[in-house]
């Protein structure tokens, strides 16, 4: 019991030591700073950090910074360089260095791609209707483990370090665990503080509801069966917008279908952890009547 709660009181903190990584990606703390931020001795953090998160602080810190910038790359018109210092780096050339290594190809490339009209169509041309296999799924009912968030999608990356040091903690991962994003609103119709998703996982060591114990900052959460439309996108999580502008402009409208009451939903296929960006596999599955 004792060996228990010491695990839980470590898992607790090593998430203080994420939270504080996640909201201030531009900082480059000591790992003698980061360890008084968790209450942890300087001399064993790294090693109980790695072991609760399953990548080094750096690991950490470098994915969570480009994963910032490529947002902010596809998503406004700061210039590169300023990019470049919001993340942490020294020099643009560091930056793009970095960057092209994790993404497959330079910031300015990447963001002239990802602003190309014929990425992003506003008017689809009936050629580009293969661009994903859609596959129509009858899917079972799934219970999972789940937190909320609320605000920005891109933001919703805090939620999964969360939950993926609280399920390291109480020894619920395995190889077969799978993880989902749930996501009911569109970003395009409501402010960013408005938007609700859910970050869950589900694991076979955990197969109903009532066998492990969950506490204030997780729950018991239904993802509806039923059927769904399924593509599989592969690429950072930064452009899956351009994936469901596709599937819900293009596909969807001439597809014959009706969507159904219920949120989108993403599983996650590959590990961020393991994988660089641009090699990301996430399959998204919209309900469909």
């Amino acid at each position: 019991m004792k060996r228990s709660r010491t695990r839980l009181s470590y898992a607790d903190r090593v998430l203080r030591v994420v939270q504080h990584l996640v909201r201030h990606p531009e900082q480059d703390p000591s790992l003698e700073q980061l360890a008084a931020i968790g209450l942890f001795s300087p001399f064993h953090f790294h090693r109980i950090y790695h072991a609760m998160t399953g990548e080094t602080v750096k690991d950490t810190q470098r994915r969570l910074r480009l994963h910032q910038a490529a947002i902010s790359l596809l998503g406004s018109t700061d210039p590169i360089k300023t990019i470049a210092q919001r993340a942490g780096y020294g020099s643009q050339a560091a930056f793009t260095r970095a960057f092209a290594n994790a993404y497959g190809q330079a910031p300015a490339r990447y963001r002239q791609r990802g602003q190309a009209p014929s990425l992003l169509p506003r008017f689809t041309p009936p050629e580009a209707m293969d661009m994903y296999e859609v596959r129509i799924e009858n899917r079972p009912e799934i219970t999972v483990i789940a937190r909320t968030h609320h605000g920005a999608y891109h933001q919703i990356g805090q939620v999964f370090e969360h939950l993926q040091v609280w399920a390291a903690a109480r020894q619920l991962l395995r190889d077969s665990t799978r993880w989902f994003g749930m996501y009911p609103d569109d970003p395009s119709a409501k402010p960013e503080a408005e938007l609700r998703s859910t970050a869950a996982f589900m694991t076979e060591s955990v197969t109903r509801p009532g066998e492990t114990p969950l506490d204030d900052s997780v729950h018991w959460q239904v993802i509806a069966g039923g059927r769904y439309a399924v593509i599989e996108h592969v690429g950072p999580y930064a452009e899956l917008d351009r994936a469901y502008h596709w599937l819900f402009c293009s596909w969807l409208p001439q597809s014959g279908e009706e969507g159904r009451d219920g949120p989108c939903v993403e599983e996650y296929l590959n590990d961020v952890r393991t994988v660089p960006p641009h090699q990301l596999r996430t399959q998204i599955a919209v309900p469909l009547c």
